[in-house]
């Protein structure tokens, strides 16, 4: 179902922000959005009522358009290296694409402690280069971030709620 919107903005997750402002009528299709000389951003939110993914675009006044897909059953899109910890299960996906950069946020469950599903990530991230510099344990939970000399940015946390843990990965690669 698409939704006219004048201005409405959506969280993607604590580490990862889009904001989407601006109007379009139910009509307007991506390349006239795109192809619009106005100075004012244009952009539009949908939700399949079926499977609860939420889907936006937003084209900036410059051209800039920005794309994103959240949801249950969004396919998991990671950069090369990167993969969903054994027997997890997606509790969302997000996917954001703009002006050849992306970011993913992966928010998972599992039966595993945090610290061996942050142990699991900090392989991944220093396989792909990322030199992680902060890493905190506290209050049962494991965060570790770093960044990449290429720019790829990479966050996890994990935290055991009950007999579950949640974990966040968070990945963002900067423009091609």
């Amino acid at each position: 179902m698409l939704r006219n919107v004048r201005y409405f903005s959506l969280v993607v997750s604590a580490t990862t922000a889009l904001v989407l402002t601006g109007c379009s009528k139910a009509e307007d299709s991506e390349a006239e959005i795109a192809a619009s000389p106005t100075a004012t951003p244009a952009g539009s939110y949908a939700t399949d009522p079926a499977t609860g993914e939420t889907s936006a675009i937003l084209t900036e006044a410059g051209g800039a358009v920005t794309k994103m897909r959240s949801g249950e059953k969004v396919p998991v899109k990671l950069p090369a290296g990167f993969t969903l910890f054994p027997g997890a299960q997606v509790v969302t996906s997000t996917h954001v694409d703009r002006d050849g950069g992306s970011s993913s946020v992966l928010v998972m469950d599992s039966e595993a402690e945090p610290g061996t599903m942050a142990d699991f990530y900090r392989e991944q991230a220093e396989a792909a280069g990322v030199n992680v510099e902060v890493v905190i344990s506290a209050g049962g939970g494991e965060t570790i971030a770093g960044r990449s000399s290429d720019g790829l940015r990479f966050s996890f946390h994990a935290r055991r709620d009950t007999a579950m843990t949640r974990g966040e990965l968070s990945l963002a690669e900067p423009q091609s």
